[in-house]
């Protein structure tokens, strides 16, 4: 019955400047009456014997266009609506129109190009459908001239997770082993989250917070303890969609928040994406000071505020529509939906890559066949960078949804995300075992000395963080009454994606620093080789433990200094005191009272390791600390 009141509507006549001949109005009417009882192949018997009679019926011709079109058949589609357009008459750029826009949504990159063509030819005075003619035609040379990279593309579909009720919109946790995706029953939007790994998903469960209300676009956080979704209409709503957050503790979910302003608004929020620490938000919205309809906006979290959203810029929004970001947590791949920037059909996807400035760059277009004349759904990547999971949905003429279906598969290299690794793990009290909340652990980077994180304990002590796997890390662990804590992870010597570290903290004493049992190993601490000229990798650790001694002002330290047993044992003492003196100069520097520390050196009298490898010699150059009230 839809389709037989489609075709009534577009039959409707309309004003022709030739008069067809008696005999071919009356096909007309007999192909009409056909439609009304849902006949459309004799309706279209009809229609040609009218325009064998006159060839020139414009009516005719719109009305196999309409046909052809319901029926999917879209070669013969186009042939009538050029027939049509040919008539010459007021219709004429209209249908050119047309032609050129049904065209391009099928792939017919040359017909919609032809049809464009002419349709620009005629200087129509609509600036607004020019402008689109305009456009389409950009992404017609794209296509034309793109079409032959063929780029890899092997999806795998997601039989335990897909129905044939729509499901869309995947996103996944740092784990890779829960993946949250949308599904609609009966028109009604509710979250549900599987776990598993890659293909094999299963006790696929509703997301318990589903409420009557649309449970839509979300994310989860890297963690695993986080979900930013979209619900509309709600009574709490600001606008006709905001953002919700609800966060797992306690072993269930807290009922979801209005997340507020200044991120929701009177107008459209929706598609989060969370970055790998939970404090950047990029969402879509169309509120004023965008770019054109929708846009990709990003806001920032310090403390439990959200900044006032800054548009994405230039290089990201176009004066059309940007949909479904997504950040990955290398937090330099940035992947969407775009039907502005040229491509392949109305939305395609993209990817934008933050160069040395942390400036998000021109997007790079995802290519086909991942990208094709239909609408790209939303997409994730996991942390391996490569392995992504895709919405690949079905759309009538009418832009409705008609099927949508989750599938996995391998970004080829150029855009791919960098592999990331994840640190998990639980701050403890070495004396009493009890969790830590509110510590806060810094990560930085050897390899880039800009780039670092860090992340609070929550309430259970426990704590996650996504890093660049190739990349060698320096970890700072402070937390209120408590010694600073140091280690440093080689990530790339690291098989799998995934560290478990927990970290011990023991309380600041009163007892003088010389006479505590355990010091504190600055292990991020290095000299050039029988010197005692520090490192540069040293600054990062000594600045972090600068912070700590400023923010506890109370707390006196001690420096040690140790060498290996190679050489002369006076030597070796030495030199031992040297680089004790150098950290000790360092602080000095830095406006540390010299009253707060003392330095000595000990040379090789005091080995952690037996001086029998040169790994256990490595261990055994070091200098440590000990601090007291």
């Amino acid at each position: 019955m839809m389709m037989k009141g489609l075709f009534l509507v577009l039959l409707c006549p309309a004003l022709s400047f030739i008069q067809p001949t008696p005999k071919a109005i009356k096909l007309y009417q007999k192909a009409q009456k056909e439609l009304q009882n849902n006949k459309p192949d004799k309706a279209i018997e009809y229609l040609q014997s009218a325009i064998d009679l006159d060839p020139a019926y414009k009516d005719a011709h719109l009305a196999l266009y309409t046909i052809y079109l319901a029926k999917n058949e879209i070669d013969p589609a186009l042939k009538h609506i050029g027939l049509a357009a040919n008539a010459g008459d007021r219709d004429q750029a209209r249908l050119f129109f047309n032609g050129g826009k049904i065209a391009f949504q099928y792939g017919k990159y040359t017909e919609s190009k032809q049809f464009l063509n002419s349709y620009l030819k005629l200087n129509s005075k609509d600036t607004l459908t020019r402008s689109t003619a305009i456009h389409i035609q950009e992404s017609n040379d794209y296509a034309l001239s793109h079409i032959k990279d063929v780029k890899p593309f092997a999806p795998v579909f997601l039989k335990s997770i897909n129905t044939s009720m729509p499901e869309y919109l995947p996103s996944i946790d740092a784990s890779g082993h829960h993946l949250v995706f949308t599904r609609r029953i009966q028109g009604q939007e509710d979250l549900f989250i599987a776990n598993g790994e890659d293909t094999t998903w299963n006790s696929i469960v509703p997301w318990p917070q589903n409420t009557l209300e649309n449970e839509g676009a979300h994310v989860i956080s890297a963690d695993g303890k986080t979900i930013v979704f979209t619900r509309c209409d709600g009574k709490d709503g600001m606008g006709s969609c905001d953002l919700y957050i609800s966060e797992f503790k306690n072993t269930s979910w807290t009922k979801p928040v209005n997340i507020g302003a200044p991120v929701n608004s009177t107008y459209w929020e929706s598609q989060p994406s969370l970055s790998a620490n939970g404090r950047t938000l990029y969402f879509v919205s169309n509120r004023p000071g965008g770019k054109g309809g929708y846009d990709i906006w990003i806001s920032f979290k310090t403390g439990k505020t959200w900044s006032r959203p800054m548009n994405a810029g230039n290089t990201i929004n176009s004066s059309w529509d940007e949909l479904s970001p997504y950040i990955h947590p290398d937090g330099s791949h940035l992947y969407f939906r775009s039907n502005g920037w040229p491509g392949f059909g109305s939305f395609d996807l993209f990817v934008s890559i933050k160069n040395e400035l942390n400036h998000l760059e021109k997007p790079i277009n995802l290519g086909f066949p991942i990208n094709d004349y239909k609408d790209q759904g939303a997409m994730t990547v996991d942390l391996t960078g490569s392995r992504a999971y895709l919405t690949i949905q079905s759309v009538d003429n009418n832009n409705a949804l008609v099927s949508s279906d989750i599938v996995s598969f391998n970004l080829y290299k150029e855009v791919s995300s960098s592999p990331c690794i994840f640190i998990q793990g639980k701050i403890k009290d070495v004396g009493t075992e009890s969790p830590i909340p509110g510590a806060k652990i810094v990560f930085s980077s050897e390899l880039h000395p800009n780039r670092n994180d860090s992340i609070t304990s929550d309430q259970e002590g426990e704590y996650l963080i996504v890093l660049p796997r190739q990349d060698k890390v320096q970890l700072y662990c402070v937390a209120e009454s408590f010694n600073f804590y140091s280690d440093r992870i080689l990530i790339d010597s690291v098989s799998n994606s995934r560290i478990h570290y927990d970290i011990g903290l023991s309380r600041v004493t009163d007892a003088p620093a010389m006479n505590l049992a355990k010091p504190i190993v600055l292990k991020n601490v290095l000299y050039e080789y029988a010197s005692a000229t520090l490192l540069k990798e040293s600054f990062t650790e000594l600045d972090k433990l600068i912070e700590y001694l400023n923010a506890n002002p109370l707390i006196k330290m001690d420096i040690m200094g140790h060498t290996d047993n190679t050489g002369n044992a006076m030597t070796n003492l030495t030199l031992s005191k040297q680089r004790a003196k150098s950290v000790y100069d360092y602080f000095l520097s830095k406006n540390i009272n010299q009253a707060r520390m003392t330095y000595q050196g000990f040379g090789d009298t005091k080995p952690i390791m037996a001086n029998d490898s040169e790994i256990n010699k490595s261990l055994n150059r070091r200098v440590e600390i000990k601090l007291s009230k």
